[in-house]
């Protein structure tokens, strides 16, 4: 789990760049569609360029918030995981503890058998 963790927050690292430069691209296309006012058919279709990309980096976000919490979700899962191991050591040290008690019983036992039996 944590291999995993850590490639996919290296992902995000690489995707939040991206997402950066994407949007420095659709401002800098915003910014080209004022530039180009006068030109209606140019300023339009900067306006598109512009719309493409913030519509595209939009969906990067919700995409990279949705990792987030799928992230969140595997901290919980890995919670549980490790908590069920532990339950798990417990009841093995219960068990061997369990026994442990019961070999020293039938030791008990036995050393008490004979010493019964060499008295009589």
């Amino acid at each position: 789990m944590e291999e995993a963790r850590v490639g996919i927050l290296q992902s995000q690292r690489a995707i939040a760049r991206e997402s950066g430069w994407l949007e420095e691209q659709a401002a800098a296309a915003r910014a080209s569609a004022q530039a180009a006012l006068p030109d209606e058919q140019q300023a339009r279709a900067h306006l598109d360029a512009w719309h493409r990309l913030a519509q595209a980096s939009r969906r990067i976000e919700l995409n990279g918030q949705a990792v987030s919490q799928e992230l969140g979700r595997m901290d919980e899962l890995e919670a549980e995981v490790r908590a069920s191991i532990l339950s798990l050591q417990i009841l093995l040290s219960e068990e061997k503890l369990a026994g442990l008690r019961l070999h020293l019983r039938q030791d008990l036992f036995a050393q008490g058998q004979r010493a019964l039996g060499q008295k009589h």
